[in-house]
Order: structure tokens, then C-alpha cells, then sequence
């Protein structure tokens, strides 16, 4: 059973800085930006984001550091990354403590559709 440490702190806010990184880039193909960003991201969320366009994401970059904003378990956790266009809202998963981190949701900034 996974338990929270600063290691995994640091892994979870890493993961969710590369994910966005990933993610915030509407000037690739659809195909590139989903290659990419699938190792990133859960088998549930790989297919939820597969038809994705990234010219309709709004971020082009990460402003700031990433913050671990909940953490409900050591399997979960809440991380907000800052963009150019607000602050997102990363949900990750891991399965063990040794596992990664994977994408299960962004969410959008506040007022973004």
C-alpha cells in the first residue's frame, strides 16, 4: 500500500508539470500531442482524450510551479499547474508506491469551457 512522503510529492507535482507541459500545446497534430502525452496518462484517460483536438486547448504554456492542492489518498492526488490562461487542475493516480503517477483528468481553469 503506497504512503505519502516528500518523494512522492515531488513525483506527483513532476508529473503533473510534464503532463500540462504535454498537454498545453495547440500548435502540434492531434496525433503527436496524444503519442506523447498518453505514457503520461491512465488507460481510462488515453481513451477519454483521444479525440482531443489540441488546437481547441486554450494554454500554450506553463507559468509556474505545480501545487499538490488535495490529496484524498496516497493513490490520489490533486495538483494545480498555473498557464498562460489560468490554472488547471490535474488528478492523478498511482497503484503502488513505486508506481507513477498517471493523468486521469485536467480539469479547466475557472470560466474556461
Amino acid at each position: 500500500m503506497p504512503s505519502w512522503d516528500e518523494q512522492s510529492r515531488d513525483d506527483a507535482t513532476q508529473a503533473a508539470d510534464r503532463a500540462m507541459e504535454l498537454y498545453a500545446r495547440p500548435g502540434v497534430s492531434q496525433s503527436t500531442w496524444a503519442g506523447e502525452l498518453a505514457p503520461l496518462m491512465t488507460a481510462q484517460a488515453q481513451q477519454d482524450y483521444s479525440y482531443v483536438d489540441p488546437v481547441a486547448i486554450a494554454a500554450t504554456k506553463v507559468t509556474g510551479p505545480a501545487t499538490i492542492v488535495e490529496e484524498p489518498s496516497p493513490q490520489v492526488v490533486h495538483v494545480s499547474v498555473p498557464t498562460d490562461v489560468g490554472t488547471y487542475t490535474v488528478l492523478l493516480i498511482r497503484q503502488g508506491q513505486n508506481e507513477p503517477w498517471l493523468v486521469s483528468k485536467f480539469t479547466l481553469p475557472e470560466g474556461l469551457n
